[in-house]
């Protein structure tokens, strides 16, 4: 699993320029850090970013790209609300809360 997605991950970075020296960077901020939440919260920032800036930009009526990002950011929202939902439970010593009435307004129901 972890060889697939590191050969999958270095061609398309290889692809686009990445340069070695900037990925020790980023690995020396992720020791200082925490690699996962460092990773996590720098990839859905960038996602976002380049999101935002495609959606501008496309005006095609069917895109891969905008699917891809659509997929991405439904991994990522998934991601963050199960991460606020676990630190909500931590933090009122219960095992799962119910979904915050935020959640409503991003759902798409308008709550």
């Amino acid at each position: 699993m972890y060889e697939e997605a590191l050969r999958s991950i270095s061609e398309a970075a290889q692809a686009y320029g990445v340069e070695d020296d900037s990925v020790v960077r980023y690995r020396s901020r992720m020791r200082e850090c925490g690699p996962l939440g460092y990773a996590e919260g720098g990839m859905a920032s960038i996602l976002v970013r380049t999101a935002q800036d495609h959606r501008a930009d496309c005006s095609r009526a069917v895109c891969r790209t905008c699917d891809g990002l659509k997929a991405a950011l439904t991994v990522a929202l998934a991601g963050c609300r199960e991460l606020v939902d676990m630190e909500l439970a931590e933090m009122v010593g219960r095992r799962r809360p119910r979904r915050p009435r935020l959640w409503h307004r991003f759902a798409g129901n308008g709550r």
